[in-house]
């Protein structure tokens, strides 16, 4: 995995220990990563599991919007799911870059 993906990756890592202990704070600055992380993947990422990352990475995008517009009531649900999505879409990332990078 090449330098700037493995920032990437751990900068997304920090990001979403502290979304998931915040209540749903901190949403922009994981989705904002998540987007970065998305075109990175999309230049780098190599075919099926370059894809495979951008789907997941998409899948966390929407599901961390779901959560602010979510009712109070619905809100601790959405987030717990949210947050897992989110580190799914971001171990697919860096299954990706690896990939990309011969398995390195």
């Amino acid at each position: 995995m090449t330098s700037p993906a493995i920032t990437l990756a751990a900068e997304a890592y920090a990001l979403h220990e502290a979304y998931a202990q915040s209540s749903h704070s901190l949403s922009d600055d994981l989705l904002a990563k998540l987007g970065e992380m998305e075109t990175f993947a999309s230049e780098h990422g190599d075919g099926e599991a370059g894809e495979h990352s951008i789907r997941h990475l998409r899948a966390a995008t929407t599901a961390l919007d779901s959560v602010t517009a979510g009712s109070d009531a619905e809100r601790p649900d959405l987030h717990r799911t949210a947050s897992t999505i989110t580190l799914s879409a971001i171990l697919a990332f860096e299954v990706a870059l690896r990939t990309a990078a011969g398995g390195r």
